[in-house]
């Protein structure tokens, strides 16, 4: 299946982020799937990704209503840089009170471990980069996505890719 990225990008955030979750981490999230489908190309022989947790869960397309299509939308073509690179952003359902660090990437990028909101959850995923729980409890306390991104992705800065 050929998608384009934006619809891709909303197909994951749709598939990704706690249902309820305010539009700041919609935007959050979308913004840090965008960064991973364009800096990890490639993880399979003939094709980029694959549609499971491997790569990238993602459901079928939104509709243009939808919040995940919106969230998309509104950060067309924004990714989490360091260095000029763009990042591999990983993240995960839960990181349980505090996310991990992790030794420079292939990009270069070390996720650092910071505190997340989200206490006393039961991990659930890597516990690298952006917590969707933690982002979702971000967002309800009035944080914008800037605010949540530079909270999980320390050291990377949102550009235009």
């Amino acid at each position: 299946v050929h998608m384009d990225l934006e619809t891709a990008v909303a197909s994951v955030v749709a598939a990704e982020i706690p249902p309820g979750a305010p539009m700041e981490a919609l935007r959050a999230q979308a913004v840090a799937a965008r960064s991973f489908l364009m800096a990890a190309k490639g993880r399979h022989h003939g094709f980029d990704f694959c549609d499971t947790t491997h790569c990238q869960f993602l459901r079928q397309p939104p509709d243009p209503t939808d919040a995940a299509f919106r969230a998309a939308e509104s950060t067309r073509g924004l990714t989490l840089q360091y260095r000029g690179q763009t990042i591999a952003a990983f993240y995960s359902a839960d990181c349980g009170g505090h996310t991990d660090a992790s030794p420079p990437g292939p990009d270069g990028y070390a996720y650092a471990r910071v505190e997340c909101p989200r206490q006393g959850g039961s991990r659930r995923g890597h516990g690298l980069g952006l917590c969707q729980e933690g982002a979702a409890a971000l967002a309800a306390s009035g944080k914008g996505y800037l605010a949540i991104l530079d909270h999980y992705y320390p050291g990377a800065v949102v550009k235009v890719n």
